[in-house]
């Protein structure tokens, strides 16, 4: 700052208040930088904290798929020993209504081996018979569950959709995607996790 600076702001208290503030609101700018900064690992992604730990438990009624008519409900402890996609979706989602084919694919290409695909719709609003018909008419020929009360929803953290959810054999949850999958990717993470052991 120069003698003139200097003297005109000593002469100037209002000058010398803008400097304040400016400089303060450029601290409130690195405070909340710093913040995030050491906060965002664990907003990195929706459930990202999930993965390399167990899955969380669930439980839900299959509303459409194989076990809707006989009303049965499938469970996390029910599933150990398979490899199990979880399918987070909602029928006003585009990209889900783009990944519904694929993890179809992938279902019937795998299950002999022992993956379980489900869906998981989180629309409060459904009701089982709506889930049911959009399910359907998305041409998804696994199962879906349908979380009305929202109990999946918050236990894995799911903040996008769709959000996929690779659960291995042993009830870890090994990876957690969102968006459209890339189908040879994919169909690569399962033939792994479907060769592991038990």
């Amino acid at each position: 700052m120069s003698e003139a600076d200097r003297s005109r702001s000593a002469s100037d208290p209002e000058a010398e208040r803008r400097v304040i503030r400016k400089l303060g609101g450029w601290a409130l700018v690195f405070l909340a930088v710093a913040v995030w900064s050491a906060l965002a690992p664990s907003y990195c992604g929706p459930g990202r904290g999930l993965v390399g730990r167990p899955s969380p438990e669930f439980e839900g009624p299959i509303v459409s798929g194989a076990g809707a008519g006989a009303h049965d409900r499938l469970s996390r402890s029910a599933l150990l020993g398979r490899v199990v996609i979880l399918d987070f979706w909602a029928s006003w989602c585009g990209p889900c209504r783009a990944s519904m084919p694929i993890l179809a694919r992938l279902a019937q290409r795998h299950e002999a081996a022992g993956l379980v695909a489900l869906g998981v719709n989180l629309e409060h609003n459904l009701s089982a018979e709506q889930v049911a018909a959009a399910h359907r008419a998305l041409g998804a020929g696994f199962p879906t569950l349908h979380d009305q009360g929202g109990a999946m929803h918050s236990a894995f953290g799911i903040q996008s959709l769709p959000t996929l959810v690779l659960i291995d054999r042993r009830g870890q949850v090994r990876e957690v995607e969102v968006g459209v999958p890339d189908e040879a990717r994919l169909d690569a993470q399962l033939v792994q996790l479907l060769a592991e052991a038990p």
